[in-house]
């Protein structure tokens, strides 16, 4: 016959001992994932790194310039990381967008990264505004399908990622460190934030937006990407220095001055990080989905990943590419 005894204290306490112990360990399995796929992004990163600095085979760009066949690597797997990145966010916007705005969202990376490697900035704006002109045009000619919301949707799906992240071709030529500082900002920042924020906890970021931020996390995410700054000026040196980088290194003139850009370019990359981060949630809540993709266990998709990476790259152009240099 039935008892009752299941429903006891005792009973009770063993099913919620349980259902903690299953938590545990999916929280261990989920930690394990994203350890294991973060030291395989990480070994990619190393990768294309050693690829900038090594490939040194000379290719000559439409302008009669010179690349390194390492540089023209790197700006590939730029190109990669805009193309996967678009369409996760195309995907996500599922019927919102039409069948041919879709394709001229996917098509954009793969057309205009080439064309800005090896043809140049001018020739990359050029496709830039065409891409615009055809983007809204497209309600001209698919008027009866057509949306505005479907057409800022496109514009938006262009954009984001591939627009922001377009400006690191220039970084990649212009300035290894920069560029080092970039790449080596966000897992600082991510660490650093997630250390601090664990330890002190207190007042929510935004919790609207992301429950499980909090200002002091945020704090310590900048104060990582500032640390990262002095570690990325002082190895980029020593690569310098020691014959494994060509040219000299970066310098305005007096090492104090340097030592402080890149401490406030690395917590300013930071505060972008998480910024980026940020506005890829809104993104995600407005959707009503959790991650952008599945590409990487325990991270989620590609543009969780590069969220903030997005959002650091055109002002890591417009520092180290055309602020500095036009002082210097």
């Amino acid at each position: 016959t039935f008892s009752g005894r299941t429903s006891g204290p005792k009973n009770s306490k063993r099913l919620s001992n349980g259902l903690r112990a299953e938590k545990e360990d999916l929280g261990i399995s989920l930690m394990l994932k994203r350890i294991i796929t973060g030291t395989g992004i990480f070994a990619v990163l190393i990768g294309m790194f050693a690829s900038r600095i090594f490939w040194t085979t000379e290719i000559t760009t439409l302008e009669g310039g010179v690349l390194t066949a390492g540089v023209v690597l790197f700006d590939a797997v730029l190109a990669l990381m805009a193309i996967v990145g678009t369409f996760e966010v195309v995907r996500a916007m599922d019927v919102k967008m039409l069948f041919i705005e879709k394709i001229i969202a996917l098509i954009f990376p793969i057309i205009v990264f080439p064309i800005a490697t090896f043809c140049g900035a001018t020739y990359a704006f050029i496709v830039i505004a065409i891409y615009d002109m055809l983007t809204v045009a497209l309600s001209v000619f698919a008027f009866k399908n057509a949306t505005l919301e479907s057409v800022g949707l496109t514009m938006l799906s262009v954009f984001y990622p591939t627009g922001l992240i377009l400006p690191l071709v220039a970084v990649n030529l212009m300035s290894f460190e920069a560029l080092l500082l970039v790449f080596a900002v966000s897992p600082l920042c991510d660490t650093m934030a997630y250390f601090v924020g664990s330890a002190l906890r207190g007042k929510k970021l935004c919790p609207d937006i992301s429950p499980n931020k909090t200002i002091s996390g945020a704090i310590g995410g900048i104060a990582g990407g500032a640390i990262g700054g002095v570690a990325v000026y002082f190895f980029s040196n020593w690569l310098y220095s020691a014959g494994v980088l060509a040219g000299t290194a970066f310098t305005v003139g007096a090492l104090w001055a340097d030592v402080i850009i890149f401490i406030v370019a690395g917590a300013l990359f930071a505060a972008l990080t998480e910024l980026g981060d940020l506005a890829e949630s809104v993104i995600k809540r407005k959707l009503g989905i959790k991650d952008m993709g599945k590409l990487f266990p325990g991270h989620g998709g590609m543009m969780d990943r590069i969220d903030g990476l997005s959002f650091v790259s055109p002002v890591a152009a417009l520092i180290f590419c055309v602020i500095i240099p036009a002082i210097v």
